[in-house]
């Protein structure tokens, strides 16, 4: 049985039967009408032999007469009759006559899962719903089969559970007819068969099956089905079922939703517990490779129902403790320095037991006793930790001050970095009131904390201060420690970066790499870093064999430490992307961007600042391919994220303004381009400097919309001054000055100038013969 449920006491006059003599296939009795589809008609049909209500889906006669739409029936017969479990609808009998095939089924009484998520379901009923569809799918695919169009509306909710419905898409695994390698044609649907109340419209026959809405990347693009596709399906569901929300909205054209599918361009999962949002986001992974098989995803969801409330707060503890451990607690550490280090034993076992303590006082926030109740994050726990330091931890200025940097690295790492500067400006104080003797090492990380801190929000030169102190007390220090001048030259060479001083940039960076390659202990993060940084420098400067080299060696190292799903491979990604789009090979590029995204998703969240970076660069790839409504929308989530990440005047804020506005010249709103770019500029000016590159950029567009409105005088003034700027970041002779030469030559023949625009012109084109000969 398929498609909603109807009202079962419908009955249906002798004319309206249709199938058989007087109402009857064999001896079943034609009762009532359930609904209609593209391949027939289910009927409720009453068993007078052994007095039972059953389900009669009869194949229309055309149908019969086209074998893949018999073949199709048939096999819906035959997957029913391998599976016996309590949440698949029951084959009790097929019945092949002369005028008609049908389908004897169990009669599933209740509602349809799309009709029930129009109504209310409580969270518990939902964790219901979920792990009996999984249960379904170990079935299914313990059974070889994969069902290949789970959506709400093939599932039904009865008194005994749900009952999974529709298997007339099901096959084999490996089944040889499986079709594939066609992008499917997408057709609105029908409201009456099965995939109408869904909305999303079926792919026709002749190319691949399934609903788009509910439908998997690989299978929109036309790729075979596997049990994976499954478990994608599943995840859309889920994600509709707690949020409320389909993962694409209906309401979208269907080249749109199917182009989404293709993707896995889905809404935001929101408002979750991370546990549950992680899970669903593994499900909806575009790679089918990292989605987890039925049994797992079964296993991770009663992880999740069984775990108890005092179960979840000891895993957030431990969280804290994990994290704060990683980021310099280290208590343990701080014995044995004690045993070792004879002259600092004293000194040190007393701190670590403060922290101990602090730490067991933090965990008590979190134990029913003290919460009675209360659900505590991690943030929460946070927010009290920074509260009993405040109150507790003032005699103790070496522990406060290891505790408060401590915090404030968590909450710069979460991206809370208003929380974060707080925190590690009072850690910094402290520590410069104290002995130098001893505490360089702590007085230093702070410096590069804090640095850390303002460079992510924009506040470039007060970063560079704290850097060009920190490497001061390195480098002053007796024996100097290679790796932490070696970090401390990375960090400061991105400064660099963002104010545009690229020479000096690369010699740190190189200083860097030369430090770290020669350390015989083994790949140092710093290293990574370092050459990561240096691919982004040299693919800024077009120099894009130097930065493909570099790129290759830092991914094979991130992929080396960190693993394949790791923030710094996510980063990878996203820079091989805009190497790849530097280098027209946008295909690829688009590849790479869409992985990074979803990677970070995954790890980060959805509302991640490292988020809006993934997405400024699919933007970026977008605009190259044309694609500038879909690059559009990547930016203004971008602009969205950054806003509320870095607040209203961040430097990335400005940028994506500046690509924002660039599209809306292209498409001409010119008047709406002018008021971005204008914003655009004045956050980058203030915040980088009125010289810096990126402004030359924004002058560059503002005046190409200048020159638009017909106001040449004002676009001539904006060329000029981005000329100056590029000759002066990039030289005389980079293509970038060729750019902007060939449009300031246009305006200059708009307005009658036509010796200097012609002089323009051969420097340009002089330019880009040199360019090409030396590429």
């Amino acid at each position: 049985m398929s498609g909603p449920a109807f009202p079962y006491n419908t009955v249906v006059s002798d004319g309206e039967r249709g199938p058989g003599v007087d109402g009857r296939i064999g001896h079943f009795k034609v009762v009532g009408e359930l609904g209609r589809g593209g391949m027939g008609t289910v009927y409720v049909g009453l068993d007078e032999t052994l007095g039972r209500r059953v389900a009669l889906k009869v194949i229309r006669p055309d149908q019969r007469l086209d074998p893949l739409r018999k073949a199709r029936f048939l096999r819906e017969a035959r997957v029913l009759a391998k599976l016996d479990h309590p949440n698949v609808c029951k084959l009790h009998d097929f019945i092949e006559g002369a005028g008609h095939d049908c389908l004897v089924l169990e009669l599933v009484e209740g509602r349809s899962l799309r009709e029930a998520m129009e109504g209310s379901l409580d969270h518990e009923r939902k964790l219901d719903i979920a792990e009996q569809l999984f249960d379904v799918l170990v079935a299914v695919h313990g059974r070889g089969l994969i069902h290949r169009d789970l959506k709400p509306a093939n599932i039904m909710l009865c008194d005994s559970g749900i009952k999974v419905l529709d298997f007339g898409l099901a096959r084999p695994v490996q089944d040889p007819d499986a079709l594939s390698g066609e992008f499917p044609a997408v057709s609105g649907g029908d409201p009456r068969s099965a995939d109408g109340p869904d909305g999303a419209g079926m792919t026709t026959a002749g190319s691949v099956l399934g609903t788009v809405g509910y439908m998997s990347p690989e299978v929109a693009r036309g790729e075979p089905a596997t049990a994976a596709s499954d478990l994608y399906a599943a995840g859309l569901i889920l994600q509709e079922l707690f949020t409320g929300r389909r993962a694409i909205p209906e309401e979208l054209p269907a080249a749109e939703r199917h182009r989404r599918a293709m993707w896995s361009e889905l809404e935001p999962v929101e408002g979750l517990p991370a546990d549950l949002a992680a899970l669903i986001g593994r499900l909806e992974s575009l790679v089918p490779e990292n989605r987890p098989s039925a049994i797992d995803a079964a296993a991770m969801l009663r992880a999740i129902r069984e775990r108890p409330r005092r179960q979840r707060r000891r895993f957030l503890v431990a969280a804290v403790w994990a994290i704060l451990a990683l980021f310099g607690v280290g208590m343990t550490i701080q014995f044995l320095r004690a045993e070792s280090e004879a002259r600092r034993a004293e000194a040190e076992a007393s701190t670590a037991r403060e922290v101990a303590d602090f730490l067991i006082g933090l965990f008590e926030h979190a134990s029913p006793r003290v919460s009675q109740g209360e659900e505590i994050t991690v943030r929460d726990l946070l927010q009290r930790g920074a509260e009993t330091i405040e109150a507790e931890l003032e005699g103790q200025p070496a522990v406060r001050a290891r505790m408060l940097h401590t915090l404030g690295i968590v909450h710069y790492h979460l991206g809370y970095y208003d929380d974060a500067a707080p925190l590690l400006e009072e850690s910094l104080a402290i520590r410069r009131g104290l002995p130098v003797r001893d505490r360089r090492e702590e007085l230093v990380d702070s410096l590069s904390a804090l640095g850390m801190v303002r460079r992510a929000e924009g506040r470039y030169q007060e970063s560079a201060a704290l850097f060009d102190e920190a490497l001061e007390a390195v480098a002053d220090a007796s024996g100097e420690v290679p790796a932490a001048h070696a970090h401390l030259l990375v960090s400061r060479s991105g400064l660099d970066q963002d104010l545009g001083e690229w020479a000096e940039a690369e010699s740190r960076l190189l200083r860097a790499v030369a430090i770290l390659e020669a350390r015989p202990e083994g790949v140092d993060q710093g290293l990574t870093d370092a050459l990561y940084d240096l691919a982004t420098l040299y693919r800024k400067l077009r120099r894009l064999p130097e930065a493909s080299r570099a790129l290759e060696r830092c991914s094979e190292l991130d992929r080396e430490v960190f693993g394949e799903r790791s923030e710094q491979v996510a980063g990878d990604l996203a820079e091989l992307a805009a190497v790849a789009a530097v280098g027209e090979h946008y295909d690829q590029a688009e590849v790479y961007a869409r992985q990074s995204l979803e990677l970070r998703r995954e790890i980060l969240g959805a509302d991640h600042p490292h988020v809006g970076h993934s997405a400024t660069t699919l933007g970026y790839v977008l605009t190259r391919l044309g694609r500038t409504s879909e690059a559009e929308t990547a930016y203004r989530r971008a602009l969205e994220i950054y806003r509320a990440g870095y607040g209203p005047e961040h430097p990335y804020v400005g940028d994506a303004l500046h690509s924002l506005g660039a599209i809306a010249s292209e498409q001409g709103r010119l008047a709406e381009a002018e008021a971005m770019l204008r914003d655009s500029l004045r956050i980058t000016e203030a915040s980088r400097g009125p010289e810096h590159p990126l402004a030359a950029e924004t002058l560059h567009n503002l005046a190409l919309v200048l020159v638009g409105q017909g106001r040449l005088d004002e676009a001539e003034a904006l060329y000029r001054r981005a000329l100056a700027i590029r000759e002066g970041a990039y030289g005389a002779d980079n293509p970038r000055v060729a750019e902007t030469l060939e449009a300031y030559a246009d305006c200059l023949r708009d307005v009658g100038r036509t010796g200097e625009a012609d002089r323009m012109r051969v420097r340009a084109a002089a330019i880009r013969t040199a360019a090409n000969d030396a590429g």
